[in-house]
């Protein structure tokens, strides 16, 4: 496993990469699109939007090497200081087979997304060691209803830096209870499954186990 890389906090003024690596804006939705953007301006950020966030040059969303060129992009450009996923879908690990993990390991930058891009999250982090963060996407986090709770956590963890409890949102319930520690891993659990029997899946041992699930129940 690859020594753990934490990239730079946030400031006002830093310029932040979005991409689609998996799922492409539908056109009929830029109007929330744009707002997911307004709320990355209010934080005094400037959200740089990559070519190829909207490209469905396959039928349903952009090719494997059209989402690259956007990832690669802004990995490589230091003006960037952070890479936001616009939303979820299917077709995330069409990214791996060519993505530069030494490009990643070399200009360790904060990477958010959630639900597929738990692909990215875990492969980033396994192949080079980047710490990644499943977090609110532009589309669906940030531009349909984000609440003060998503802002304030933000602005906390990528702004500020803080690290440790993590407040609930809403009530929370215990199964059972107990204390362990452990590097915090996981993300979507159909997504993750992606990646078994891959040299990107996760090791698990002695790690705290997260998931998120759409129509599973506990």
């Amino acid at each position: 496993m690859c020594h753990p890389m934490i990239a730079s906090r946030l400031r006002p003024g830093d310029r932040i990469g979005i991409i689609s690596p998996s799922s492409s804006i539908p056109g009929q939705a830029h109007e929330q699109f744009r707002r997911g953007l307004d709320f990355l301006s209010s934080l005094g950020l400037i959200p740089v939007i990559g070519k190829q966030v909207c490209s469905k040059s396959l039928g349903y969303a952009a090719s494997p090497e059209e989402k690259l060129e956007d990832l690669h992009g802004f990995f490589s450009d230091p003006s960037i200081k952070a890479l936001i996923c616009t939303q979820g879908g299917d077709t995330a690990n069409a990214c791996l087979s060519d993505l530069d993990w030494d490009l990643v390991k070399n200009h360790p930058k904060i990477f958010m997304g959630l639900s597929d891009n738990t692909v990215l999250l875990n492969a980033l982090y396994r192949r080079t060691g980047l710490v990644t963060f499943h977090g609110p996407d532009v589309f669906w986090g940030l531009g349909k209803n984000p609440t003060a709770y998503d802002r304030e956590q933000f602005m906390s963890r990528l702004m500020e830096g803080k690290i440790g409890n993590i407040p609930p949102n809403r009530e929370r319930k215990t199964v059972r209870g107990g204390t362990v520690e452990g590097r915090l891993l996981g993300g979507n659990l159909r997504c993750l499954l992606k990646l078994a029997g891959t040299p990107c899946f996760p090791d698990f041992s002695g790690a705290v186990f997260f998931m998120e699930a759409l129509g599973m129940t506990p």
